[in-house]
C-alpha cells in the first residue's frame, strides 16, 4: 500500500509498507529499495547522480510513520502519517501474522538443525 510520495524535480518518490512490514521505495515506478521493517529502517538510494536516504521509524506507541528524506544527508522533506481506526486493525493483524511467519520458521530452523 503507498502511504507518500515526494517530488524530487521531475522524480516521484514513492514509500510503500504491506501489513507484515515489507517496505518498498519506488522511483518513477521502479523499485530502488525493500526492506523488511517493524519499527522503522534507512532506505538509501541514488538519483540523478545524488545519495538519497528515506528513513521510516514509528510514531510513539505505533500510532504512525514517520518518514524523513535526505539528500546527501541533508533534510529535504518529512512526513508523517497517523492511522485511522482501520488502519489500526490491518496493521495489528499484519504485525501478528508477520511474527507468528517468523517464529514458524524459527521453529522449523531448530527442529531441521
Amino acid at each position: 500500500m503507498k502511504y507518500a510520495d515526494f517530488k524530487i524535480n521531475e522524480n516521484t518518490i514513492e514509500f510503500h509498507n504491506s501489513l507484515v512490514g515489507n517496505e518498498k521505495v519506488l522511483v518513477d515506478g521502479k523499485v530502488v529499495s525493500e526492506k523488511f521493517s517493524v519499527f522503522g529502517t534507512a532506505h538509501k538510494f541514488e538519483l540523478n547522480n545524488k545519495e538519497f536516504q528515506l528513513i521510516s521509524s514509528t510514531i510513539f506507541l505505533g500510532l504512525g510513520i514517520k518518514l524523513e528524506l535526505t539528500e546527501n544527508e541533508k533534510l529535504i522533506d518529512n512526513k508523517s502519517i497517523y492511522w485511522t481506526r482501520h488502519s489500526l486493525i490491518w496493521f495489528a493483524a499484519g504485525f501478528f501474522i508477520g511474527m507468528g511467519a517468523f517464529e514458524t520458521s524459527v521453529v522449523k530452523r531448530n527442529l531441521i538443525s
